[in-house]
C-alpha cells in the first residue's frame, strides 16, 4: 500500500535552479498516486545563489503544492566547494534520516544527486532501519571516469579511489539505484554485474502544465527556422559546415536564446562567422522560460548537440522539444541515449558530431518537407512527469511487499 515517502534533496524549490525540478515534479505527482512526500534539502538562504533573486514560495505553483512538511538540514561552517559541502553534510544526514522515519512512519526514502557525496548515507541509514532505499543517480557517477575527472578537476588517484568505492558503496547498500538512460542503465549493469537487478531506467521528461505559452513565430516566415536554447558546446563544427553548405540552396535561419558569456558559445560564433553563416544566426540572450517555450512551439526544427564522447547525455532541451511536438535534428552519439530515446518518434533525425553528409541530408529533407509534428502523441505522453512519477510510485510500492 502507497504510505509515506522521504524525498532527500540537496536543493528544493522555491531554490536550487535546475537541479531541483526533477524531485520537485515527483513530489507533486506523487500525491495522486497515494504517496505523501516529506522533503529535507538544504535551508533555503543557502540556495539562493543558484536561483534568480526574484524567485519565491508563490512561483511554486508551477511546480505542484508545497508539501505539508519540509526539514531543513544544513552543515556548520561554508564551503568553497559544492561537493565537499554535501560531504560535510553526509554524517549529519546519516543520523537524521533514521530519526525522521520513525517521527514520520516513512516506508520509503528517496535520495537524489548530484552532488554524489552524500549519497553513502544509504549505508549508515540501511544498518539502523529496514525501510526501503531508492538512491537517483540521474547522471553517471564514477562510472563515466574520462567526464568524471574532466569536468569536476578529480585527477589525483586518492580522489578516483574514493569515488570509485564510493560508487560501489551506494550501489551495494540501495535497494533500487535508478538512472536516467537505458544508455545508463546497461553500462551500469555491465560494470556492476552482481547488483544488475538494483538498476532502474527514469527519464527525465516535461510537465504540460510548463508549456501552455502560445506559440510565437520569428520574423522570417518563409525560411527553415531551427532552434537552439542554451549554451553551445564544443562539438558543433560539424553542424555548422552542414548548414552552410544547405542554407546555400534553402533558406534557413538558427535562433539562439542563451547568454553571450560563456567560452564555447563565444567559440560558436567565432566558428559560425569563420563559415560564413554568422548572418543566418539570430542571437536573443536570455529569456525566461514562457518565452523560450513560445518560440519552440513557433520554430521548424529543434537542434540539440550532445558531448561528443558521452553517450549518456541527454540535454534537457531535448525533452522541451518533445513537449511542443516539434521535429528534432539531434548531434549525436549513433549508438547513445539520445539516439535511442528518439528512435521511435517519426521526425527525428539522428547524425555524428562529424557527419557533414548525414546532417545536410537530414537539413535537406526537413527544408524540403517541412514537417510539422515530432511524433504520436502516444510516444510523447511515454515522458510526462505525470506517467514517469506513475514509474516511481510503482517502484515504491513494488518495494512494499
Amino acid at each position: 500500500m502507497p504510505g509515506n515517502a522521504l524525498i532527500v534533496s540537496r536543493y528544493f524549490p522555491p531554490g536550487g535552479g535546475v537541479g531541483a525540478i526533477r524531485s520537485a515534479k515527483f513530489v507533486k505527482y506523487l500525491q495522486g498516486f497515494g504517496w505523501n512526500s516529506y522533503v529535507v534539502s538544504l535551508p533555503h538562504e543557502r540556495q539562493q545563489e543558484f536561483v534568480p533573486d526574484n524567485v519565491n514560495e508563490d512561483q511554486f505553483a508551477s511546480l505542484g503544492d508545497i508539501p505539508e512538511k519540509r526539514i531543513y538540514i544544513d552543515v556548520p561552517l561554508s564551503s568553497i566547494s559544492k561537493s565537499l559541502g554535501d560531504t560535510r553534510r553526509l554524517p549529519i544526514l546519516a543520523k537524521r534520516i533514521p530519526e525522521l522515519v520513525d517521527e514520520y512512519d516513512i516506508d520509503v526514502v528517496y535520495q537524489t544527486s548530484p552532488p554524489f557525496y552524500s549519497l553513502p548515507a544509504v549505508a549508515w541509514v540501511k544498518r539502523k532501519t529496514d525501510v526501503p532505499y531508492v538512491v537517483d543517480f540521474r547522471d553517471p557517477w564514477y562510472l563515466n571516469k574520462g567526464l568524471f575527472t574532466s569536468i569536476k578537476s578529480v585527477k589525483n588517484p586518492l580522489w578516483r579511489w574514493i569515488n570509485q568505492r564510493a560508487e560501489r558503496l551506494v550501489i551495494k547498500h540501495a535497494d533500487k539505484v535508478i538512472v536516467n538512460t537505458s544508455t545508463m542503465e546497461m553500462l551500469y549493469s555491465m560494470t556492476y554485474p552482481e547488483y544488475e537487478e538494483t538498476f532502474t531506467t527514469i527519464t527525465n521528461g516535461f510537465d504540460p502544465d510548463d508549456y501552455t505559452a502560445a506559440p510565437v513565430r520569428n520574423a522570417d516566415t518563409e525560411s527553415l527556422q531551427l532552434i537552439y536554447p542554451g549554451r553551445f558546446r564544443d562539438d558543433t563544427n560539424g553542424f555548422l559546415r552542414a548548414f552552410k553548405s544547405t542554407s546555400e540552396t534553402n533558406e534557413m535561419q538558427l535562433l539562439h536564446f542563451g547568454v553571450m558569456d560563456r567560452t564555447h558559445t563565444r567559440s560558436f560564433y567565432r566558428r559560425a562567422e569563420q563559415v560564413g553563416v554568422r548572418d543566418r544566426i539570430t542571437n536573443n540572450g536570455y529569456a525566461d522560460f514562457p518565452r523560450v517555450v513560445s518560440h519552440i512551439k513557433g520554430s521548424d526544427v529543434g537542434l540539440v548537440v550532445t558531448r561528443r564522447n558521452d553517450p549518456t547525455h541527454v540535454p534537457a532541451k531535448t525533452y522541451d522539444y518533445i513537449a511542443c511536438n516539434i521535429p528534432i535534428l539531434a548531434v549525436c552519439h549513433p549508438d547513445g541515449a539520445l539516439s535511442q530515446l528518439l528512435e521511435p518518434f517519426e521526425h527525428a533525425y539522428t547524425a555524428e558530431h562529424d557527419d557533414v553528409d548525414g546532417l545536410m541530408i537530414h537539413l535537406d529533407a526537413l527544408a524540403e518537407n517541412r514537417p510539422d509534428h515530432l511524433g504520436a502523441k502516444e510516444t510523447i505522453d511515454q515522458y510526462s512527469r505525470k506517467e514517469l512519477t506513475r514509474k516511481l510510485s510503482t517502484l515504491f510500492d513494488s518495494l512494499q511487499t
